[in-house]
């Protein structure tokens, strides 16, 4: 079997896993537009806003740890379905109780429900993927979620942000994320021991990729959490702010050429020229006018550029670790981007709330891409990768 065979055969046998999480991610892409423009609608402050978005990577806490003690004992195919199931809960009830505290409580909820479906669908895809195919095989995870997620933020035009529909909505679409995979699954590795490894342990085994990780979830988390609210105070309406969301979540598409390029190439050099292009195209967005089709476009790349970023991290630490090492791993790896993301709209809230204003999210945005820059490179000369030992740098 060709090199590309194996990675088209491996894709395929992915397609009921891809279908339900392109039902889940639509249900998130929907929910953060819906909570972020009614919380602006309710007059909440930015820092509440930030505060109850933040709540969803808090979640990812319990959530990793759950799915490494649920796949044990139920299987990917089972946990994955009680974990869709248990999030439909939330939307449904927030749309019921408008109040920030009940808000983020179930934001929570939702984050723990979606951190045991990462932990469940990446240790399953590295399970079976090979160094080869490891990095196009979670491009294509990374652009299935993300084009849902964008088509979910498209939702939002459905209805009214001040009413039930879409929130409704949302629950519809977690529920039905658990039917795909009772039609068509993968196999499922049961024999496999799992090892237990710690944040710590992984780090030092690939620090590359888990701080390159946790820097991810800064900008991804960022976005996502705050980009409805950087919208409105740019001064965009809601229609604009759905085609600028949605337009820069399409910007996954780009991690198709960067991961087949890093399957090729060095992963650590494709990282560091990643983010140096990422920081570029955030410093032009303070340079541009909100709604003007150059924003987008400039967006677009910015947005490509971070989600890249995560697919090529947990390709990297993937590509250094034993078969019983990668469950642990994807739940250290999936709390690194959740404490980062937790980060991410905490540091943006404040960017926006001095005097730099909207222009504060573009700020952040070039700290944390230029640090990524600064560490990874940093480990690139004083730690080169070596093929033949049992870690990485």
């Amino acid at each position: 079997m060709t090199e590309s065979g194996g990675f088209t055969t491996l894709a395929r046998r992915f397609l009921g896993l891809f279908g339900a999480l392109a039902l889940a991610m639509s249900g998130i892409g929907l929910t953060a537009s819906v909570l972020g423009l009614r919380a602006e609608h309710e007059g909440y402050a930015t820092t509440v806003t930030s505060a109850i978005m933040a709540m969803y990577y808090v979640g990812f806490l319990g959530g990793t740890r759950l799915a490494v003690w649920a796949m044990p004992r139920f299987g990917h195919v089972r946990t994955f379905g009680m974990l869709a199931l248990g999030n439909a809960l939330a939307p449904l009830l927030q749309g019921l109780f408008i109040d920030p505290v009940a808000w983020g409580v179930l934001r929570c909820l939702t984050g723990l429900s979606i951190a045991g479906i990462y932990v469940v669908s990446e240790s399953w895809i590295n399970q079976l993927a090979t160094n080869e195919t490891r990095g196009r095989l979670m491009a294509l995870y990374l652009v299935v979620m993300m084009s849902a997620v964008a088509g979910g933020q498209l939702l939002l035009n459905v209805g009214s942000v001040d009413g039930y529909i879409l929130f409704g909505l949302c629950g519809v679409l977690f529920a039905l994320a658990a039917v795909p995979l009772l039609v068509e699954h993968p196999e499922e590795h049961g024999d496999v021991e799992h090892e237990s490894l710690s944040i710590l342990e992984v780090f030092r085994l690939v620090p590359s990729g888990m701080l390159t990780c946790a820097l991810s979830g800064i900008i991804t988390g960022g976005m996502y959490g705050m980009g409805a609210v950087y919208g409105s105070r740019a001064g965009l309406d809601k229609a604009h702010i759905s085609y600028f969301l949605s337009i820069g979540t399409l910007g996954v598409f780009l991690a198709w050429p960067i991961s087949g390029l890093s399957d090729r190439q060095p992963r650590r050099h494709v990282v560091v020229a990643v983010s140096g292009v990422g920081a570029l195209c955030a410093g032009l967005m303070l340079a541009t006018t909100p709604g003007a089709w150059t924003s987008y476009l400039v967006f677009f790349a910015m947005s490509g550029c971070g989600l890249s970023l995560y697919s090529l991290s947990v390709a990297y630490t993937n590509d250094w670790l034993a078969p019983e090492q990668r469950v642990a791993a994807s739940s250290s790896l999936v709390v690194s981007a959740g404490l980062g993301s937790i980060l991410g709209p905490l540091l943006i809230g404040w960017g926006m709330s001095t005097p730099l204003d909207e222009r504060g999210f573009f700020v952040a945005m070039i700290a944390a891409f230029t640090s990524i820059v600064g560490f990874v490179g940093y480990r690139i000369v004083t730690a080169p990768d070596v093929a033949t030992s049992a870690t990485a740098p």
